[in-house]
């Protein structure tokens, strides 16, 4: 199993005092190369759960496993290197470098690599793709040159550069127009089930939902698995 999320609990202080339960004793597994789509109303704690899963933030309670490793114990050079090494993030807006090229933004996740080897290696990959995903010769042009479906494929690159074992998405096609929607699904199911990236996507987009191996409902604070195409 690549991760495992065991009984977490998180909550958020209130303006008036006490705190707002975002969700308690939530569990969840994901095998390695598996996608997995979560679905719920806004305000739900869809991508409190993203960040949770992904050391952007900290559970109250309960513990987050990858590949074994209790990550919640991981120290803040521990995990700054198991994000950058293990966990590719793919968001809403592109969050690209105005004042770079669309290769040395894809390149930044590898800056930090001391080893020689392994930056070669990054560097190499990202090239691939930027040619797999329709976008090499855009290479040394700058996002504001660039249409905002590109800068998503080019994020989508950035996030795999390193080789992650698993790559969270939240609301990935939300800021982009049915047609490059439909494209940035196709890339993101493509590179799943080629590459063995594990996927979790997070989107209000039902179409989008059902393209992923198993459909998970956040309501109330519990995941519930949805029947395959139920959210048609």
């Amino acid at each position: 199993m690549l991760l495992t999320v065991e009984n977490i609990s998180k909550s958020y202080p209130s303006p008036g005092g006490g705190g707002r339960e975002i969700f308690s004793g939530l569990s969840l597994q994901v095998a390695e190369g598996e996608s997995v789509a979560i679905v719920g109303p806004s305000g739900s704690g869809k991508t409190t759960l993203l960040n949770v899963i992904g050391t952007l933030d900290s559970p109250d309670e309960g513990r987050v496993l990858y590949r074994g490793d209790d990550v919640t114990q991981f120290s803040h050079r521990q995990l700054a290197a198991f994000r950058n090494q293990e966990i590719g993030f793919v968001f809403q807006q592109h969050h690209l470098f105005p004042q770079c090229t669309l290769l040395e933004n894809i390149l930044l996740p590898s800056t930090p690599l001391k080893d020689a080897r392994l930056k070669a290696e990054s560097t190499r990959r990202g090239k691939e793709l930027l040619k797999r995903v329709g976008i090499w010769e855009r290479r040394h042009q700058k996002p504001a040159e660039l249409s905002g479906g590109e800068c998503q494929r080019a994020a989508v690159v950035r996030a795999l550069v390193n080789g992650p074992g698993l790559l969270l998405a939240d609301e990935p096609t939300g800021a982009l127009d049915r047609e490059n929607s439909t494209r940035l699904a196709e890339l993101l199911f493509e590179l799943n089930q080629t590459s063995g990236v594990a996927l979790i996507i997070v989107t209000h987009d039902l179409q989008l939902a059902n393209r992923a191996d198993r459909v998970l409902s956040l309501e109330n604070g519990q995941l519930a698995e949805q029947p395959p195409n139920s959210q048609q």
